[in-house]
């Protein structure tokens, strides 16, 4: 249909007709009068373009009934297969152009089945909600007609914005088959969640230096599953979380990463034998008091003779100082100053600054114990036996902290609060806060266990801690002897499946205090929150999931000698 009337829906497909049709003329006409999107709208204008195309006819196709209708109505799902046909057209779909094309078809088998049904159909609104069989017709007629006039393998538009190797997108997707969360997931809605994932790459990219300058690290690997993690969990849950939430979401990971190969490859050398200085930089970046030039001498003067060969000495350390403090100082300011967080509640604010502050700490205790490891490996046979705090306490405050899952939970807790709490508490209850924080606590626990047992090689060979080094996993039940590490690796599985049981408790209680609220809204309120939640959950767990799979953190480059790194 060449146009559409103006009136009120209570079908949210009814809107996205509008969109994606609008939208592929837009990229279409830019392709003929520019040759690139790009040259017409700017990249930054055309990614945004293309993944609210992609997440539009997506969307659509994963709430498509088994009946092949949607929502059990004519009329929505000739809407259905009207966003489906226009989409056909953009070559971005073309990896799951096979499911594409079956969603279309079941669509139209549909219509054709119950043609003049206004079961469903009731979806507009004026004082009360109607029907109108005329308009249903019209849209039925228009949708059969579109799906049966285009061939279904002609798609050119959104060529410029698309490019991607076949052979890597099927090595990765059987990487993510191997995890349990997508074990049994049908594999087009994997590649369905690559491709849109492949669409944020541009203006993720734009801003992957802007905080840590990444010197002398290996190729990000992460860099490229970062944006997946987020697109699927949230394709698979059904949350459909705002494409704003994935995009901050998708930078602070990525920060996460960075901030992790940073404080062990840069901060840690430049402050070796120095970490008390270290934790006096990050204290003042915290207390909002002392100016930048006063951490770039290096927090209140940490030295203290002023003689011509000291002096002369502080140079080096003044610039050991600037090297670390600029990319953290960005890198807080980034987390603190964002919007949705300076429009968040206090108590989500003040959360957030504490377990940002604890995370940067923690990096510094474990590059601490770190040291202490590596003074006794290897005569130590691999047992951290100076440890100076036992496992089990260790794991769920330094380790667990260490993870950046307890600072980017608060974080989360700001961006909703911000949004669908309009400014007010994540959590409102005293009961809702504290479950929150068992939640908290178990994911951040699970994540660190499961990287761990996924990390032993990488571990070892950097000289890191790693849980099955603490002196508890070295006797286990039913060994005659010391364990094996295949045995350690085992004990800290379970240990991990056992804190996966706790998480689903407290997660479970969390969704049942929420369902107590007296309004209706506050209840719906609530449960949206709890589906983004599920999500980052998932998401979390996911990353350790990977690393069982495959440990996916970059090595810092060690130099070649002798042709041999």
């Amino acid at each position: 249909m060449s146009s559409f009337p103006l009136l009120q829906s209570l079908s949210p497909l009814y809107p996205s007709v509008l969109l994606v049709k609008s939208l592929v003329r837009l990229l279409a006409l830019a392709e003929r009068e520019d040759s690139s999107p790009e040259q017409l709208l700017g990249r930054d204008l055309a990614s945004r373009a293309a993944i609210t195309l992609f997440q539009a006819c997506l969307r659509a196709m994963l709430n498509q009934h088994e009946d092949g209708s949607w929502n059990g109505s004519t009329e929505q799902t000739a809407y259905g297969v009207l966003i489906l046909t226009e989409a056909r057209t953009l070559c971005f779909l073309d990896d799951i152009r096979d499911s594409l094309d079956s969603a279309i078809g079941r669509g139209v088998s549909f219509l054709h089945a119950n043609r003049g049904s206004q079961v469903g159909n009731f979806i507009w609104i004026e004082k009360v909600t109607y029907a109108s069989p005329l308009l249903a017709e019209a849209y039925e007629l228009a949708a059969i007609k579109a799906a049966t006039s285009l061939p279904s393998s002609t798609s050119s538009v959104g060529g410029s914005l698309w490019c991607v190797s076949t052979a890597n997108t099927t090595k990765l997707v059987k990487l993510f088959q191997q995890t349990p969360l997508f074990t049994s997931l049908p594999e087009w809605q994997i590649r369905a969640s690559m491709t849109e994932a492949r669409l944020f790459q541009p203006l993720l990219q734009a801003r992957r230096l802007e905080v840590f300058p990444r010197k002398d690290m290996e190729k990000d690997k992460y860099f490229e599953i970062i944006p997946f993690t987020w697109t699927a969990c949230n394709n698979r849950n059904r949350a459909f979380a705002s494409t704003s939430f994935l995009y901050d979401m998708m930078i602070i990971s990525f920060l996460n990463y960075q901030a992790d190969e940073f404080l062990e490859a840069v901060a840690g050398p430049h402050y070796t034998g120095r970490t008390p200085e270290l934790r006096r930089v990050i204290d003042t970046l915290f207390d909002g008091k002392s100016s930048d030039s006063e951490l770039l001498r290096g927090v209140k003067r940490p030295y203290p003779e002023e003689d011509e060969e000291h002096s002369n000495g502080n140079n080096g350390k003044q610039q050991n100082n600037r090297e670390v403090v600029l990319p953290l100082t960005k890198f807080t300011t980034f987390v603190l100053n964002h919007p949705s967080v300076k429009s968040a509640s206090a108590w989500d604010r003040n959360g957030l600054r504490r377990r940002l502050k604890e995370f940067l700490l923690a990096h510094v205790t474990q590059i601490e114990d770190n040291a202490r490891f590596q003074l006794e490996h290897p005569s130590s046979g691999g047992v951290y036996s100076t440890a100076t705090d036992s496992f089990s306490h260790w794991v769920r405050t330094t380790s667990a902290e260490h993870t950046s899952c307890p600072y980017s939970f608060q974080f989360v807790s700001c961006l909703l609060g911000a949004s669908l709490g309009q400014g007010k508490d994540c959590f409102g209850t005293a009961e809702e806060k504290y479950m929150a924080a068992s939640v908290c606590k178990h994911l951040s626990t699970m994540c660190r266990m499961y990287n761990d047992y996924g990390s032993v090689a990488r571990d070892k060979a950097e000289g890191n801690v790693n849980s099955v080094n603490f002196p508890e996993l070295q006797m286990l039940a039913g060994s005659t002897g010391p364990a094996t590490m295949e045995e350690k690796k085992k004990a800290l599985f379970r240990l991990a499946e056992y804190e996966r049981s706790c998480l689903d408790d407290a997660f479970k209680r969390l969704q049942e205090e929420g369902q107590r609220a007296t309004s209706h809204m506050a209840r719906k309120l609530h449960e949206r929150k709890m589906g983004v939640w599920r999500m980052f959950c998932d998401v979390t767990d996911l990353y350790g999931q990977i690393y069982v799979v495959r440990d996916i953190a970059s090595r810092m480059k060690v130099p070649e000698v002798n042709g041999k790194k």
